[in-house]
């Protein structure tokens, strides 16, 4: 799971992104987690899986709570953002 922060300004945009163990236990629970992930898209966190996790344990999308994106490599998207000024957040 890779947490980013980016600061623009007074506005600060967050994502997070699920892989590996992060994303198949995200879709283990999807039911259980779909209000959550829905309220965090409602205040613009932006949630992806990483779909070479997904696909190494044979989950698609429709394993996934409602709405939530997937990125191909968890890993570079990481680089992507980090290269546009986001910053991963300890945790």
């Amino acid at each position: 799971r890779a947490i980013l922060l980016k600061e623009t300004g007074a506005v600060r945009k967050m994502a997070v992104i699920f892989g590996g163990a992060g994303a198949v236990a995200l879709a283990s629970s999807s039911q259980a987690l779909s209000p959550r992930v829905e309220y965090a898209q409602n205040i613009g966190i932006e949630l992806s899986a990483c779909g070479f996790a997904l696909s190494k344990s044979y989950l698609t999308s429709e394993d996934l709570p409602a709405n939530m994106h997937i990125v191909t490599y968890g890993i570079l998207e990481t680089i992507k953002l980090v290269n546009t000024g986001y910053a991963v957040m300890q945790y």
